[in-house]
């Protein structure tokens, strides 16, 4: 979903490719101008300099640039997490699944002993801190493209924007009190 908005903003934020007729058709305008007021006629540099102005392709504006990255920042996170999930995904599969303690041990002592180890690991490296990253990375996420929409919508039409700032509101304190909660309710 992400990705479609970037998209969209990806091409927004690309500098506009020269208009090659429309700068010809300036140069021959201001030539007919000056042939018509009688004046001395200007050498094709003189005029695409005098109109046109040489600063460069135009930057995208502001908001487009902060919509922007608050959306591609959310994307990031969003693949990160994966990413990640999938890694803690295989690591559990690996350490704590009855499968692969079946492979790694004949009996069922040995399975034991086996699984007691990968626990101990477990807790050594403190990996539960590491399954938590995902969750986390996908919070932001959210935060981070529910407030570029809110800034895209803002740009559009502030009376669609406004309901929406109000649901994406709720929704922000909602997960912060959910997220908070813990360290204050045993």
């Amino acid at each position: 979903m992400i990705t479609g908005f970037g998209v969209q903003y990806y091409q927004i934020l690309q500098p506009p490719s020269p208009d090659y007729n429309t700068h010809i058709l300036m140069q021959i305008s201001l030539q007919l101008a000056n042939i018509a007021n009688q004046s001395s006629p200007l050498q094709l540099g003189e005029a695409s300099g005098a109109q046109v102005g040489s600063g460069g392709p135009p930057s995208s504006p502001q908001p487009y640039r902060f919509v922007a990255i608050l959306w591609f920042t959310a994307l990031v996170c969003g693949l990160s997490a994966a990413s990640i999930a999938m890694s803690v995904n295989q690591w559990i599969n690996n350490m704590l699944t009855p499968t692969a303690l079946a492979r790694s041990g004949s009996g069922p002592c040995e399975q034991l002993r086996i699984w007691n180890l990968r626990h101990e690991t477990f807790r050594k490296w403190r990996l539960a801190i590491i399954i938590e990253i995902p969750s986390l990375l996908l919070q932001i996420a959210l935060v981070l493209f529910l407030t570029g929409l809110v800034g895209y919508l803002w740009q559009l039409d502030s009376q669609v924007a406004i309901p929406t700032l109000a649901l994406v509101t709720l929704l922000l304190l909602f997960q912060f009190i959910v997220s908070v909660a813990p360290l204050f309710v045993s």
